[in-house]
């Protein structure tokens, strides 16, 4: 939290700009296999990435749960899931931060930062399975 007040304090001609909260419901939930494959694709055009690196970050978002012999499983069928609250999801945030800015009209991308901050509820994402 200080980082963010030192950041905020040090802007100078605070009323030249504007500050803009994006408040985005099930952030993490929402992306998709698609748009992270998407965002990787477009900071290759920054970036050399291999595409064994690729291939590595997109395995990584394949999850399964188990608790107490019970098998868990995302709503919907799909086993990929950028996880919240870890150092992966993360750095996935920023990635698409970073392919999602340009997207936005011109007078608001510039110098726009991206901020990460944990949601103050925690939701279930989840429902439990049985495994049989």
């Amino acid at each position: 939290m200080e980082s963010r007040i030192d950041w905020f304090r040090n802007i100078k001609n605070k009323q030249q700009y504007s500050l803009i909260c994006f408040d985005i419901v099930d952030f993490y939930p929402s992306i998709s296999h698609r748009l992270l494959r998407r965002a990787l694709n477009f900071a290759s055009y920054f970036y050399h990435i291999k595409r064994e690196e690729k291939d590595i970050i997109m395995y990584a978002k394949i999850s399964f749960i188990i608790h107490k012999d019970q098998a868990w499983e995302r709503n919907g069928a799909s086993h990929f899931n950028v996880t919240m609250g870890s150092d992966d999801g993360a750095e996935s945030f920023r990635l698409l931060g970073s392919f999602i800015l340009p997207l936005l009209p011109s007078e608001l991308e510039q110098n726009m930062t991206i901020h990460l901050q944990w949601p103050s509820h925690n939701k279930q994402h989840t429902k439990n399975n049985r495994a049989h």
